[in-house]
């Protein structure tokens, strides 16, 4: 019997789901059961929070791991990552405090599980696609195969949860529910505040005042929740997070982008390729938001007006732009579920830069940084390999070049399009009301 060119490509897609979802239990889910490790900090402060204990003081973490269950080796980390949450997440992790160590990360794995397949399938329903076509399988095996996916599980970090409310928001504003969708971004915000924070400046750009306005109310209505819990119990928190902000992101800590942290190599912000160029400190941190922030303002020039028409090209340039801004680590990048969702829509009508988008999102298919790191360390590698300026600037910063090409492909797409429409064309791509 032959297979008709349709069926194939769906046997193919279910394969390549298969595939990702082996590939996610592998990567994500049995590396979290072993490890959790950035999970003990928000455990450690939620516990801290709900009591009326200093949530930043290493020792105050220490002693609630210890109650929840956690070995040495967990609470031994705590003086190395520290807690530097904004007060804003402080009651998300509150209601871990019930758990034991242990429940807690087996907790955590499944809502990161959930959130996965919510932002896989989500997606596929934004843009309209029956579950049945080969292409919307296709998008949902890239989704689950992503990397950094894997680590966010892995480690209990929020990246997964907060991509989760982003692209429920965004399926709430093409339900014609503003309020809901402010809601999604609002929480989004709250769980990760450099993540969900420059999409609350997308929806000001798009006077829709109303999300905009209940987006700004639920982090406000946190961060007053948080805060008047900490002043209430009389807890020095302030100059504990500023002492913790101080530690870690200080020349040689483990957030500095700079040459003297040697674990920096995690990083994807345009800080840390500045860095290799000799540029770091405040003056990288002020070339990277002015870089930004000239390349957001290209993107609103280029893409006119404020209808719908190319919503989510525009998104993924808000997804690219705010993984290079500030600080953010490779397990951040689950945010380019948004370009790849474009990238796999535009296949038909822009190939030549959807394939290009597709490629460079591909290089967050496996931590790339991470591995060639290790392998430095292990000596591995040659020596005239493994130092100098290409090892430098070019294969251990690779993710954080991808990313700034990913943004020139998007920025020419925007151009391409501005030409065209001055030209009376037309390259909108409303993707189709979900059924």
């Amino acid at each position: 019997m032959e297979l008709s060119p349709r069926r194939a490509a769906r046997w193919l897609g279910w394969l390549a789901v298969v595939a990702a979802v082996m590939y996610l239990l592998w990567w994500g889910v049995l590396r979290g059961v072993a490890q959790s490790g950035d999970l003990a900090v928000g455990y450690g402060a939620g516990a801290a929070w709900i009591q009326g204990a200093d949530p930043y003081a290493v020792a105050t973490l220490e002693e609630r791991l210890r109650a929840g269950g956690a070995d040495p080796s967990t609470t031994g980390q705590l003086e190395t990552l520290r807690n530097v949450y904004f007060p804003t997440t402080l009651p998300t992790f509150a209601p871990l405090a019930a758990l034991s160590w242990s429940q807690a990360r087996i907790t955590v794995i499944v809502l990161n599980l959930a959130a996965t397949l919510f932002i896989a399938w989500g997606l596929v329903r934004l843009l309209g696609w029956r579950r049945s076509e080969p292409r919307a399988w296709g998008l949902v095996a890239f989704v689950l195969a992503l990397a950094p996916l894997h680590t966010t599980i892995a480690i209990g970090q929020a990246a997964v949860i907060t991509t989760a409310f982003i692209v429920a928001a965004m399926l709430l504003e093409r339900a014609g529910r503003p309020a809901w969708a402010g809601v999604g971004y609002g929480l989004a915000i709250v769980f990760k505040i450099q993540i969900g924070l420059p999409f609350l400046v997308y929806l000001v750009w798009r006077r829709r005042w109303v999300s905009a306005a209940v987006a700004l109310v639920v982090p406000i209505a946190a961060t007053l929740l948080s805060v008047a819990r900490m002043q209430l119990a009389g807890v020095d928190w302030y100059r504990s997070w500023m002492a913790n902000l101080g530690l870690l992101s200080g020349p040689g800590g483990i957030n500095d982008s700079g040459p003297s942290n040697l674990e920096r190599y995690s990083l994807v912000n345009l800080q840390y390729l500045l860095g290799t160029f000799g540029l770091s400190g405040p003056a990288a941190d002020i070339f990277a938001l002015a870089a930004v922030a000239t390349v957001a303002i290209v993107l609103v020039v280029l893409v006119r007006g404020r209808e719908p028409d190319g919503e989510l090209l525009v998104l993924s340039g808000v997804a690219v732009l705010t993984l290079l801004v500030t600080y953010h680590r490779y397990y951040d990048a689950v945010l380019l579920v948004i370009p790849i969702a474009w990238a796999i829509l535009a296949l038909r009508t822009e190939p030549g830069p959807a394939i290009a988008i597709l490629v460079l999102c591909a290089d967050f298919l496996f931590p790339f940084q991470t591995a060639l790191h290790d392998l430095q360390q292990r000596e591995v590698l040659p020596g005239w390999l493994s130092t100098g300026p290409i090892w430098d600037t070019l294969l251990i910063t690779q993710h954080v070049w991808a990313l700034v090409l990913l943004m020139a492909v998007l920025l020419w797409v925007a151009w391409h399009r501005s030409r065209s429409q001055a030209r009376g064309g037309s390259h909108s791509q409303r993707p189709a009301r979900a059924r």
